[in-house]
């Protein structure tokens, strides 16, 4: 059974906060986790980047979601299919295609 707690969410690091984590389809709590652990130092894991880039798809928060993609790859976490799938789905919600291919691109040349 997964946990659902902050610690599980930054790989169980001793310095994780035991906080709830958000609910399913909380969008705005997913994105405000992520925050709080990226201010507080945290490592957060890449299941956590992935639910506050997918948070980002609502509100098409184009600029949150490349500030995330940023953050992660300065922690040196490495995204996945999932998250430039929801990474796109960004771009896709605002009609921005031109950011779409840029990420695209982006995700072809890192491999």
């Amino acid at each position: 059974m997964a946990s659902s707690t902050l610690a599980a969410m930054t790989g169980g690091s001793r310095d994780s906060e035991e906080l709830p984590l958000p609910r399913a389809g909380d969008a705005r709590q997913a994105e405000q986790l992520l925050d709080q652990m990226l201010g507080n130092g945290m490592r957060p894991t890449i299941d956590a980047f992935n639910a506050g880039i997918q948070a980002c798809v609502a509100s098409k928060a184009t600029g949150r979601a490349e500030y995330y993609m940023q953050a992660l790859r300065r922690l040196g976490v490495r995204p996945t299919v999932v998250t430039y799938n929801s990474l796109l789905n960004v771009f896709a919600a605002c009609r921005d295609a031109k950011r779409a291919v840029w990420w695209v691109r982006e995700m072809e040349r890192c491999g």
